[in-house]
């Protein structure tokens, strides 16, 4: 799902749901860390995501769209029927945000302003009552040994 936009219902601009769709229900946000001003867009990300799919009807049909493309184009199936149709009921506590951070560093620290992004991404997606995570991705080193 990733660079796939789609503009909410009375947006005036696009947005990207995920970066990823799992068939777990994720909806995974990724960002590969380079700054605090990178990762704090990483949070707001996910929470804007979150209220689209919880509040915006037309929008999850838009969404199934552009799962239905990328199924057809790389042969995979059942991802479309996780997202909910806009005449279904949208259950958010069916979901996981997932919060991904790759890194060359094995020490999980986030910057101090992307902490307090985190942890207020965190309360309103407990307010929405979605489950959410956040995981460390430790960049493998591309180097090759010398001989």
């Amino acid at each position: 799902m990733d660079r796939k936009f789609i503009r909410p219902t009375n947006a005036t601009s696009t947005i990207e749901v995920c970066d990823l769709i799992s068939q777990n229900k994720e909806i995974i946000h990724v960002k590969s860390k380079t700054s605090s001003s990178r990762l704090s867009h990483l949070f707001s990300q996910g929470i804007i995501s979150a209220e689209v799919l919880a509040g915006d009807s037309l929008a999850r049909d838009m969404i199934r769209e552009k799962i239905k493309l990328e199924e057809n184009t790389t042969g995979q199936t059942g991802y479309r029927s996780i997202i909910p149709t806009s005449n279904e009921n949208f259950n958010p506590s069916d979901f996981t945000v997932v919060y991904a951070v790759i890194s060359d560093s094995d020490d999980p620290c986030l910057p101090f302003f992307s902490l307090l992004s985190f942890k207020h991404a965190a309360t309103r997606l407990n307010t929405l009552r979605y489950k959410y995570t956040f995981s460390w991705i430790k960049k493998q080193s591309t180097h090759k040994a010398k001989s």
